[in-house]
């Protein structure tokens, strides 16, 4: 349970500044952001929101927070953090893709008011490097990552990134069969390295094989996906 030492007697939450900071990554890398509360009168709520693409400025006011263009990140991907005698949240995000570059605000609250903050997450570009032959996994411990075990009703991505001579090709199967997108609600794309299911049911436990191919040949991938808990 989240606890705060410093807290006051109705005193809207205060954000330590600074925090979070603007991150610098490439693809595949992962990233984290943390903020701390370091005064509040009552115990806050923590809410993290990654804004819309198109929006290249920060927040300044509480009326762009509510008529704003983001989305809120489901809180299986934060937890408390503690530093020193303050409690925040910090936000991780594993395996970077494209989707994941942009703005995002850590914002908190109480029932005397509220205090946000926020940062980028900032594109590294590497220099591009002529690739030949078959495809490879770019991530070197794929096999230890096999079987994933996700709560019911949170969303996840299966990622199989692989490099080679192009145009690399992309192909999901379920359980050894064609995906069918209509079964699932899933983000497929041959050219995307990723497949991304949300709000997760139990009947979407099963094998889920990633297979890249290009001109060279083909390589493949089965994540064992295992939904758990009730769908709400």
């Amino acid at each position: 349970m989240l606890t705060l030492n410093r807290a006051r007697p109705r005193s809207a939450p205060i954000l330590q500044t600074a925090l979070p900071k603007n991150k610098t990554v490439q693809v595949g890398d992962n990233a984290t952001f943390t903020c701390i509360v370091l005064v509040s009168g009552t115990l806050p709520d923590f809410r993290w929101l990654k804004w819309n693409k198109s929006v290249n400025y920060i927040p300044k006011t509480y009326n762009e927070i509510l008529n704003g263009s983001y989305r809120l990140i489901d809180p299986y991907y934060y937890k408390t953090v503690q530093v020193k005698s303050n409690y925040g949240v910090e936000l991780n995000i594993a395996n970077v893709t494209e989707d994941d570059f942009g703005l995002y605000t850590c914002f908190v609250s109480n029932h005397i008011g509220n205090d946000f903050s926020s940062a980028f997450l900032i594109k590294n570009v590497k220099p591009t490097v002529p690739v030949t032959g078959a495809p490879v996994f770019t991530d070197p411990n794929l096999r230890k990552r096999s079987f994933r075990a996700w709560p019911a009703s949170h969303s996840t991505r299966l990622k199989c990134q692989a490099i080679g001579a192009l145009p690399l090709k992309y192909k999901w199967l379920k359980d050894g069969k064609d995906f069918k997108k209509y079964i699932m609600d899933a983000t497929v794309n041959t050219s995307l390295w990723y497949l991304k299911l949300r709000d997760l049911i139990p009947a979407d436990s099963g094998r889920y094989t990633c297979i890249v191919s290009n001109s060279y040949g083909s390589i493949n991938h089965t994540f064992t996906l295992q939904v758990v808990g009730k769908y709400s």
